[in-house]
Parts: C-alpha cells; sequence; structure tokens
C-alpha cells in the first residue's frame, strides 16, 4: 500500500511539472510515448501525461481477468482509463516475443513511461 500512495504522490507532482513546463513553453514539442501500467494508482499518471498534450501510441497492460464474486472478466484501471481516451491497448503475455518486440519497436516511441508496483517489497 505504501507503494501506491508514493506513486500517487509521484503522479500529482509529474502533473505539475508537466503542466508548469506547458505554461511556460506552450509550444515546445511533445513526446510519443509507449504507456506500462495495469493498477488505479497508474491512471492519474496516465491522465497528466494526456493533459500536457503527449501523444501515447499505446498503452501496455495486463490482460483482463475474472474478478469478484461472479468471477467476470474484469480490464484494469489503465486499460479502462486508456479506452475512456480512445487510446490503443495491447495486453501481450510477455514482451520478450519477437513479434511484441516488433510491434513494441513500430510504435516508433520517443520514450516508455512505466507505472508499476516495486514487486520487491
Amino acid at each position: 500500500m505504501r507503494n501506491a500512495h508514493y506513486a500517487v504522490a509521484l503522479a500529482i507532482v509529474l502533473l505539475a511539472q508537466c503542466a508548469a513546463v506547458a505554461a511556460a513553453e506552450p509550444h515546445a514539442p511533445r513526446l510519443r510515448l509507449a504507456f506500462m501500467g495495469t493498477p488505479e494508482f497508474a491512471v492519474p499518471t496516465l491522465e497528466a501525461l494526456l493533459a500536457v498534450g503527449h501523444q501515447v501510441a499505446a498503452v501496455y497492460c495486463q490482460p483482463p481477468r475474472p474478478a469478484g464474486r461472479g468471477q467476470q472478466v474484469q480490464l484494469s484501471a489503465v486499460h479502462a482509463a486508456a479506452l475512456r481516451h480512445g487510446l490503443p491497448v495491447r495486453t501481450p503475455k510477455t514482451l520478450r516475443s519477437p513479434e511484441a518486440q516488433a510491434e513494441f519497436a513500430a510504435l516508433q516511441a520517443d520514450a516508455a513511461v512505466v507505472a508499476e508496483p516495486d514487486r520487491k517489497s
């Protein structure tokens, strides 16, 4: 839980910094990004990047999984947010396959933003 609170705080700082840069340099080039994240705490980061005009070429997240009492297949928070913003969503089982790597390279992204919890703690 501590990591989730830290990530939300970091997203708020990122949003503030992006807004300040956008206000100071309205004609500054925006980045073409790939976004990688699944949990709820990654949503503010995705929305902060979109709010300042960065182009998100694709969103990568874990595949939908059964959840709840009825075991209905549910989208992750990031998956649902990406669809609300009309962004393409990719849910590969791994990025290690040649096909997944070629698909990622074809995005021609300037950078990838990863918002996932630290699995070590």
